[in-house]
Formats: structure tokens, C-alpha cells, sequence
């Protein structure tokens, strides 16, 4: 384990630390999980306050009683034999991704594989996985991004504001839309 002064937080990387910390809610709160270690700026949180965007806690940084809950619903979703039945999608879309690598090295002789491969397959994945429809790979990645910047810039912080006050409402908009027919049909989820 290493003690990191500047922000206060420890860095535990061994397994069997890990492993402790993560069986162990009582002493090893998950609240500051997700928080910035660069806080937001005030330009920032007044875009977010002003529209009303506030942040739930996840599953990755909820001490309170919700966690068991919101674990039950992941778990649903996310589980061992779900995730075996999700191969065959993820290794098509890897394959997919990589042949127009392929093609990419060939036509130019280099490709940038984090654009290319690493950032897409996740959305990629996800989207196909859960059935998005009507929001484009692009927006996605856009969304995710913000969502994650965690050492926002000067130039940056209205931008982090405004795409996740628009993140927000167009998340919120694509899941009402997404559950809708599953609702009113009284469907399993596709991925269930």
C-alpha cells in the first residue's frame, strides 16, 4: 500500500490488500471512489448546479444502505453466466474493430488503437448488449469521457459541465425510451 500526501488517498494494489479492502465495507468506505482528485472548478459546478445535475451514488462509491440493492440489480445483469453469453458478441465486435485496424495499417502503415479499438469495443459492445438505439457510438464516447475526466482543464471545466448536464437528460431520455417497450410488454430485458 502507498500513502499519497498530496491528495490524501491510498493506492492499494496487491491482491490479497485488495481483496481485504473490498470485503471489508465496515472499515473501508467506498464513498470517495468516483470523487475527482482535481475537484471540479467553480465554472464547473455552477453549469451542473443550474441545471440540476446532481450524481447518485453507483455501485462503485456507495457506502450507504442503497449498495445491497443496487448490487442485486447489477448482479442481474452482470453476472457469471451473462457474461459467458456475451462472448461471442464481444468477439465479433473485437474482430470487427480489429479488421479495420488491419485495413488502416495497410492503407496509411499506422493506426491510432486506442481510437480505433480500445475506446469503440466497450460501446460498441454495450450498445449491442443492451439494444441502444437512436444515440450514435460517437455521442457515447463523448458522454463516457466527461463522465470520467477527472483533472478537468481551465478551458475544459464549462465544456465537463455541459456535456454532463446533457448526459444526463439524454441517458435518462435513451433508458425511459429503451424500457419502455419492455415495461409495457412485461418482457425480460434482451440480455436476460
Amino acid at each position: 500500500m502507498h500513502y499519497d500526501p498530496d491528495t490524501g488517498l491510498w493506492l492499494v494494489s496487491r491482491y490479497d490488500d485488495v481483496r481485504r479492502v473490498l470485503l471489508d465495507p465496515t472499515l473501508f468506505r467506498p464513498d470517495n471512489a468516483l470523487r475527482a482528485v482535481t475537484p471540479l472548478p467553480v465554472a464547473a459546478l455552477r453549469i451542473l448546479a443550474r441545471a440540476g445535475f446532481t450524481l447518485p451514488p453507483a455501485l462503485a462509491n456507495n457506502g450507504t444502505p442503497s449498495h445491497p440493492g443496487l448490487r442485486r440489480v447489477v448482479t442481474r445483469f452482470f453476472n457469471a453466466e451473462r457474461v459467458a453469453a456475451a462472448i461471442p458478441v464481444i468477439q465479433r465486435v473485437a474482430e470487427d474493430l480489429l479488421d479495420a485496424v488491419r485495413s488502416e495499417i495497410d492503407a496509411t502503415g499506422r493506426c491510432e488503437l486506442f481510437s480505433s479499438f480500445a475506446q469503440v469495443l466497450p460501446c460498441r459492445v454495450l450498445m449491442e448488449l443492451l439494444g441502444i438505439r437512436g444515440v450514435t457510438q460517437a455521442t457515447l464516447i463523448c458522454w463516457s469521457d466527461a463522465s470520467l475526466e477527472l483533472s478537468p482543464t481551465r478551458s475544459g471545466c464549462a465544456r465537463i459541465g455541459r456535456t454532463s448536464v446533457t448526459t444526463s437528460h439524454s441517458a435518462s431520455a435513451v433508458i425511459a425510451a429503451r424500457a419502455r417497450p419492455w415495461r409495457a410488454q412485461k418482457r425480460p430485458w434482451p440480455c436476460e
